[in-house]
């Protein structure tokens, strides 16, 4: 069976990772004996099989919002995708997940301080319905990982696996 990824695929994501505007021609000089023309194509593979998506990432730090906290919310459990989707609404929420254990959802916002933080905890996220308790945890850095840093594993199932 085929690898959904290759080496090849690899190397034109960490190079998109690099520079997301880098021109075809520029990713195929770099990876050497490969065309533009095929590097066109397999950016174009990798984002109609939802591979791969290309996007823009705006920096809290930069926009004025250097705190970032984690909010664990604990709820009735009545209808979560609702809940999580109303959270998700909210401009200073960046992401939002229904997750397992002694939480019900994953709430990561980013703020200009520690007053904008409680005003959106306790005015804000605590008097939407079904929420029963949430518990914040300020991030101290800038993650030392994240999402656009994460590279395609070598071990990738094939297709049809």
């Amino acid at each position: 069976m085929k690898p959904i990824v290759d080496d090849l695929d690899r190397a034109i994501v960490d190079l998109l990772k690099e520079d997301g505007r880098m021109p075809c021609a520029e990713m195929a000089r770099r990876l050497g004996n490969v065309s533009a023309n095929t590097v066109s194509n397999r950016l174009r593979r990798l984002v109609q099989k939802g591979i791969m998506k290309v996007t823009s990432v705006a920096d809290p730090w930069a926009l004025g919002y250097p705190l970032t906290a984690l909010i664990d919310v604990q709820t009735d459990q009545a209808n979560l995708t609702e809940l999580a989707q109303a959270v998700a609404e909210f401009e200073v929420v960046s992401y939002v997940a229904i997750v397992a254990g002694d939480r019900d959802l994953l709430v990561v916002v980013h703020v200009r301080d520690a007053e904008h933080l409680h005003r959106f905890v306790t005015s804000t996220l605590r008097r939407l319905p079904r929420i029963t308790r949430t518990e914040t945890a300020l991030l101290l850095t800038r993650s030392f990982k994240d999402l656009d840093d994460w590279s395609i594993p070598p071990e990738v199932p094939h297709e049809g696996e």
